[in-house]
């Protein structure tokens, strides 16, 4: 789902923009930051899923300490981006700083075996599963 609205983001983001009331001399760089950041949001949507299944073991430290490091990587990135990147800056800053937490919260999750073993389909598994289509 994530990757769907991410991809009406990037292809749609002045029209978004517009719709929603944003002040035509702001467009431009907002839908500049819109576009990157709709990069990342499958990123955001996986995040929120292992953050809630840390929550669901009743840790609620881990992920409050992941979303720490997440928000001072943030700042510190805004920081030494935006005075040369300006707007896209600021997105590369929040892309980059949301793909930490996502593997901060897969680490975590990992170490404690708490992640499904994922694996590809087999060709014969493929074939299967569409001979029910």
């Amino acid at each position: 789902l994530g990757g769907v609205f991410g991809l009406s983001f990037i292809g749609g983001a002045e029209a978004l923009l517009s719709a929603a009331g944003a002040a035509r001399e702001v467009l431009p760089s907002a839908a500049m930051y819109m576009r990157i950041r709709a990069l990342t949001m499958p990123v955001s949507a996986l995040s929120s899923v292992l953050s809630s299944a840390l929550l669901a073991t009743k840790d609620s430290r881990t992920p409050l300490k992941i979303l720490f490091l997440v928000a001072a990587l943030n700042a510190v990135g805004d920081a030494m981006l935006c005075p040369h990147m300006g707007v896209s800056g600021a997105a590369l800053a929040t892309a980059a700083s949301e793909v930490l937490g996502l593997a901060l919260f897969g680490g975590v999750l990992a170490r404690r075996h708490l992640l499904p073993d994922f694996r590809l389909p087999s060709l014969a598994g493929v074939r299967e599963f569409l001979s029910f289509v």
